[in-house]
């Protein structure tokens, strides 16, 4: 019987592949809500709207934040002698930088159901294919966490420790 303690980097890497899945399909779905809760929608460039400068910026702001809390969590770990550390920490930052994308992507389409203008659930749409660009990868984590040696040699092995 497989000790449950086991991590094998497989398993880790479905894991945070299956969260993004998640993610990703809430921020579809939640959109197709929004879209077919307002019947008259219209597509301005709305340049006398206070909404048309705050949202691009409070969306891109709110990513920023998102990956700077990303780095400086990753930054913190990389002294770490473990792989399986590095992993756990890893985790912890990505759900971190996918919850601050999830919501710039969500303020996005609160206003455009509030305005009822297209113009901001395409911003919204901007926003998921950025989110969808974030999907985890061997390679990615591999750069992200600076593997290299035995870290990175480990990652193929059945048990991390």
């Amino acid at each position: 019987m497989a000790d449950r303690n086991e991590l094998t980097f497989k398993s880790y890497l479905k894991t945070i592949s299956i969260i993004h899945i998640t993610f990703t399909g809430g921020l579809l779905f939640f959109s197709a809500i929004v879209y077919f809760q307002f019947t008259d929608w219209h597509f301005t460039v709305p340049l006398n709207d206070v909404f048309f400068s705050i949202t691009p910026i409070l969306a891109t702001a709110i990513i920023f934040l998102g990956n700077f809390l990303f780095k400086k969590k990753i930054n913190s770990i990389l002294g770490k002698k473990s792989l399986r550390q590095r992993l756990t920490v890893y985790q912890s930052a990505i759900l971190l930088k996918y919850a601050f994308t999830e919501g710039a992507a969500f303020i996005c389409m609160m206003i455009a159901l509030y305005s009822g203008n297209l113009f901001y659930l395409g911003l919204a749409l901007i926003v998921i294919l950025y989110f969808i660009s974030l999907k985890p990868t061997k390679n990615k984590i591999e750069q992200q966490l600076h593997l290299t040696g035995e870290l990175k040699d480990q990652l193929n092995r059945e048990n991390l420790k």
